[in-house]
């Protein structure tokens, strides 16, 4: 099964530095970026160790022009291990802006297997509703959002969550993922203890390199603190 390899690297900038671990093969870099910005619609430029990466989603909240963007390089295309530099600056503006790098291995070198990007609820809770694919157990399942304000992002069903404030409460870039969500049903929550405004969300799952067998295909719903699960259309 998947698991993150090494730390997380997060700055308030459109670059930041992160140490690259060897793990046990078939890794995957996933460079996370947001600002409060029209979204920049075909972002190029974006690297990590010098190498390009692939945009994997991107979204912007039209609220307040609150963008959000995953970038993923593959195991072939890596750079040497040791650190590195994940390097977003080509992207168009940059106010209030923030990056996150995570490294996983055990994951197949293909694409993602299903993508959800969409707005978010405004308040306490952050996001709204939404189908999204997970194929098979423990295959990773990985959210980006980025929020006009908002403080101490958690969640009570992913098994990692945490957030990075921009500027004295101005923005908030906060990342979650789950490496153990058995095949079924699954909902996914998340909140802050200050209210969220505007913000912009990517999900993305990715199939595991070596699946012991597939469950049954889930609907992955985001709620608003469990009172409201609707799709995003």
């Amino acid at each position: 099964m998947p698991s993150l390899v090494g730390s997380i690297a997060q700055s308030q900038a459109n670059t930041v530095s992160h140490t690259l671990a060897a793990g046990s093969g078939n890794r995957i870099v996933f460079g996370l970026y947001g600002s409060e910005t029209a979204i920049d619609t075909t972002p190029t430029g974006v690297t990590y160790g010098g190498q390009t990466m692939t945009l994997l989603g991107s979204h912007e909240n039209t609220g307040y022009a609150t963008s959000a963007y995953v970038f993923y390089i593959l195991e072939a295309d890596l750079p040497a291990n040791g650190a590195n530099t994940f390097d977003a600056s080509s992207i168009t503006g940059s106010t209030n802006d923030a990056s996150t790098v995570l490294c996983f291995d055990g994951l197949a070198q293909t694409t993602e297997s299903d993508l959800l990007v969409g707005d978010g609820g405004a308040g306490s809770n952050a996001t709204k509703g939404g189908d999204i694919t997970v194929a098979t157990t423990n295959d990773l399942v990985l959210l980006l959002g980025h929020s006009r304000n908002g403080e101490v992002f958690s969640s009570s069903t992913l098994d990692v969550a945490a957030f990075y404030d921009i500027g004295a409460s101005d923005a908030m870039q906060m990342y979650a993922y789950d490496l153990n969500e058995a095949a079924g049903e699954f909902t996914a929550t998340v909140t802050s203890t200050t209210t969220l405004a505007n913000p912009a969300i990517i999900i993305s799952t990715w199939a595991q390199l070596a699946a012991a067998g597939k469950g049954p295909l889930i609907n992955a719903g985001l709620i608003n603190n469990g009172l409201l699960n609707s799709g995003l259309t």
